[in-house]
């Protein structure tokens, strides 16, 4: 399998989560999560001091 080709091909990751995608991307894959966008709406964070993911 071509990772890079596959999550070139995630456009849902990757014009939802922009800079965030390629993290999310790798967690799905890792721990093999069927709904990463259920995770990155308890994980992600966003602000001058957050470091992305808690």
């Amino acid at each position: 399998m071509n990772y890079l080709e596959d999550f070139q091909g995630r456009a849902d990751l990757i014009n939802a989560y922009g800079d965030n995608s390629l993290m999310l991307y790798a967690l799905e894959l890792r721990f093999e999560i069927s709904d990463i966008v259920s995770v990155a709406s308890e994980a992600l964070t966003d602000g001058g001091e957050d470091k992305k993911c808690e």
